[in-house]
């Protein structure tokens, strides 16, 4: 690894579609819904419907509220750039590692919503190791943190990735620390090119994940990262929002 592992660790730990996983809700169902599913569809939209909305980012304005966490001697680039009639936010990677951190400090809650949209040209395909240290790179992941200070190690986290080679659906705790867990929504290049809506219950996630009621959440960051690699990495975000039950 290039730099400090403990750093990348502890900085990792500061920093929704169809798959097949108890962590991704299946979009398609072979048979059809009965009345229980039903009423539980109905019941899901109005509790999503009620949620309250804490973060709205869409880099209109630039990224001011955003603070770069260094992961390596060797920084990824982030800039707000033209998208469209829009603005997003890129990050370019080359043998370097960099984060953005934003603190959210959201009250605990039953259900937690978090949307955001990405892209890139080309994910890191060629990484076979993304379960190891060495290989511990990916084109596109968000952090949410939760329950203590985001910069602090022991804090726990979910890292949603867009992967080069594990598969969607993929569950796996980061190689330098086990306090993140990592979740596959994307991987390989069947979606590069082309904007990606996700939508993720963090909630459910978390307690999924680590076996326990989520504590709140307490921050958002985005890395691009290739220092374990030594790769080229870009990817682009936009449209992030939070929301939570009452």
């Amino acid at each position: 690894m290039n730099g400090d592992a403990v750093l990348k660790g502890v900085a990792l730990a500061c920093v929704a579609l169809c798959a097949g996983s108890a962590f991704l809700a299946p979009c398609l169902d072979a048979q059809t819904p009965g009345p229980d599913a039903e009423a539980q569809a109905t019941a899901d939209s109005a509790m999503i419907a009620g949620l309250r909305t804490i973060l709205v980012e869409d880099f209109s304005t630039g990224a001011t509220t955003w603070k770069r966490q260094k992961l390596d001697r060797r920084e990824t680039s982030y800039s707000v750039v033209p998208s469209g009639p829009d603005s997003a936010l890129e990050g370019v990677a080359s043998n370097a590692a960099a984060g953005l951190v934003r603190i959210v400090n959201a009250p605990r809650t039953g259900k937690g919503i978090v949307n955001w949209r990405w892209r890139t040209d080309a994910s890191l395909a060629r990484n076979d190791r993304e379960r190891e240290k060495r290989g511990d790179d990916f084109v596109g992941r968000i952090f949410l943190t939760f329950g203590g200070d985001p910069f602090t190690r022991g804090t726990r986290a979910l890292a949603y990735v867009w992967a080069g080679q594990e598969p969607v659906g993929s569950v796996f705790a980061n190689p330098y620390i086990s306090d993140v867990m990592t979740i596959v929504l994307r991987s390989g290049n069947a979606d590069a090119g082309q904007w990606v809506v996700e939508e993720r219950d963090y909630v459910a996630d978390f307690e999924e994940a680590f076996g326990e009621p989520a504590p709140p959440l307490t921050a958002i960051a985005i890395l691009v990262d290739s220092d374990d690699t030594g790769a080229t990495a870009v990817a682009r975000f936009d449209d992030f929002r939070i929301r939570v039950a009452p």
